[in-house]
């Protein structure tokens, strides 16, 4: 049973957390000064304590359901230890069914969806951060026009690839050269070995650099002075297994916002082919060789090949203009010089060619306005089949899953699945399990419910039927048909109507997610039981006044009760999501 005092107290522990939370913003998100560490674990706390409200201790991780246009999706979310100071990033591999997530801190955890969670004995190659805090506090960078948010210099991305060659871990992260005082994008090989990833014992040392940005970036005296935010960082390997496609973020070395100091800030990086920055790059893992694949490119956050063998990135936009890519060869995507995005306050770019167009360059294949925040990428094969060859863009800023249907060169659909949390990477597992990252150091496991919950037992109670009295059948696959064009049989796929999963002996206009109720239904007492239920079938408009429902014309007294048996069983717990 719900504890309502607990209830209350998470209420109340939320308002005061958006409180705080919004003071932390309008100060600054991400200082690493005393109070606002303090308030970023008192929110954090609140918020892991809000996501799991009324789920029993011993009952293992909490699930979620999230509402799609094909299938319901049960998730079981899993957390890990925060950092111990304000800040996002990182990213999460898969190996054989083991989750291996890295924070923006470069600690790494080893998870699962029975709610295990390790520290890995892998320890990842030092970023500089003790020299950059050294380098901010000189006479030199100690300055007020120097902004120094240490949270920015992180780890982005972590991928597992296994070939011919072996089995190995690759991350990127920004690296900060002390002496120089200037930062490159770094990616970065582990080889495992045959050991299980459980097993696996690594220092520092023990990693090899793949490949190394240049040229070395100085700090700036303008905007932050490493925006390490805009890396991108994002790894996907191609077909063969021997090659790695890394796209690399501009840092903001857009062109425009130049502090002078260097005539390398002056420059649009992205459409510089002398450094590596705004690009795409592709690197033969044999030989080491890097090529600029792709240029013009922001802060490309998602990479993946998908069915057909075609690359697809993501990348963030300023405000608006975020895009979804297919990535060709030599192919050149604008930025700076056009794009749909708009400047903070509402203005063109500065120097942009055609405001509100992308002429003369290659377009891409979807762009979000307002910006999603759009981070992770994947390819969708094998979670259902009503999502073959699709793939996957999660977002920050919407907290949401979009799926993303393609023809050809061209985007048919985008079904927008909420989470109510921060997205920041997407992987599948070989079972076709999606996995999320999100900026709240939880790890999400998804699984499609359709066909194996509220449908499942809809469809074993129809073949059942079929074998003893197939007339009688028909008549009841009729109706239940009838019933979905208004509502969804999993729990959580709403539909003009809330989903029927759980609605026997639930409360009366009450379903948690559902909120388009008429005030007639949300005004009516009592509990779904089988006599209300066959008083409301039989006619609504009798049973609740001013219903909105419409009479289904059901007057056999065995269609209602059979009906009413199988909402029963629905709720009964007889066949759990996921069980085929």
């Amino acid at each position: 049973m719900l504890d309502w005092k607990a209830v209350v107290a998470v209420l109340v522990g939320a308002v005061t957390g958006l409180i705080i939370g919004a003071a932390i913003l309008a100060f600054n998100r991400d200082s690493e000064a005393a109070p606002f560490s303090f308030l970023f674990k008192v929110t954090d706390r609140i918020e892991r304590e809000y996501n799991s409200l009324g789920t029993p201790a011993d009952s293992g991780p909490p699930k979620e359901y999230f509402a799609s246009s094909f299938t319901g999706i049960e998730g079981t979310v899993v957390s890990v230890p925060r950092a111990e100071i304000p800040g996002s990033g990182g990213g999460l591999a898969m190996i054989d069914g083991t989750a291996v997530v890295m924070t923006f801190r470069g600690r790494i955890y080893l998870t699962n969806e029975s709610g295990d969670v390790e520290v890995s004995a892998v320890d990842v190659p030092d970023n500089g951060l003790e020299g950059y805090r050294e380098v901010a506090a000189s006479a030199e960078y100690g300055t007020p026009d120097f902004r120094h948010r240490f949270g920015r210099l992180r780890y982005n991305d972590i991928e597992y690839l296994s070939n011919e060659s072996g089995r190995y871990l690759f991350i990127t992260y920004t690296d900060f050269n002390a002496e120089r005082a200037c930062y490159s994008l770094v990616l970065s090989r582990l080889d495992l070995g045959e050991a299980e990833i459980s097993d696996v014992t690594a220092s520092a040392d023990d990693w090899q650099d793949v490949f190394t940005s240049s040229p070395c970036l100085p700090l700036r005296a303008v905007n932050l002075a490493i925006q390490g935010e805009e890396a991108g960082g994002r790894i996907t390997f191609g077909p063969d297994g021997r090659t790695a496609y890394l796209t690399i973020g501009e840092y903001g070395w857009n062109g425009w916002d130049s502090d002078g100091r260097t005539e390398l800030s002056t420059r649009s990086l992205a459409q510089d082919p002398d450094a590596d920055y705004g690009k795409v790059v592709s690197i033969d893992l044999q030989t080491g060789e890097a090529t600029h694949f792709s240029i013009g490119h922001r802060n490309a956050q998602g990479i993946t090949f998908d069915a057909e063998g075609r690359l697809w990135s993501v990348e963030h936009g300023p405000r608006g203009g975020d895009e979804l890519n297919l990535i060709t060869e030599e192919n050149n995507y604008g930025w700076p010089v056009v794009s749909y995005g708009t400047e903070y306050d509402g203005a063109p770019l500065p120097n942009v060619q055609s405001v509100g167009r992308h002429d003369g360059y290659a377009e891409p294949m979807f762009s979000w306005l307002p910006s999603i925040g759009v981070s992770g990428l994947t390819s969708l094969d094998g979670f259902h089949d009503t999502w073959a060859g699709d793939v996957g863009a999660i977002s920050l800023r919407a907290g949401t899953l979009f799926r993303i249907r393609t023809v050809e060169d061209r985007v048919v659909f985008t079904e927008a699945i909420e989470f109510g949390r921060k997205l920041r990477d997407i992987e599948q597992a070989d079972d076709g399990e999606l996995v999320v990252w999100t900026d709240a150091h939880e790890v999400i496991f998804l699984r499609p419910v359709s066909g194996s919950f509220g449908d499942q037992i809809v469809a074993r109670y129809l073949d059942e039927l079929s074998q003893t009295d197939p007339a009688f059948a028909d008549i009841m696959s009729a109706t239940f048909a009838q019933c979905s064009t208004c509502h969804a049989y999993n729990r959580d796929e709403h539909r003009i109507g809330p989903a029927l999963a759980l609605v026997y002996n639930s409360r009366i206009g009450a379903h948690p997610t559902f909120d388009q109720y008429s005030d007639a239904l949300i005004a009516e007492s009592g509990t779904w039981n089988e006599a209300k239920l066959t008083a409301y079938l039989r006619n609504p408009d009798e049973a609740v006044p001013g219903t909105s429902m419409v009479n289904p014309g059901i007057t056999d007294d065995r269609v209602i009760s059979e009906i009413i048996d199988v909402l029963k069983q629905m709720n009964s717990g007889e066949v759990e999501p996921g069980v085929d």
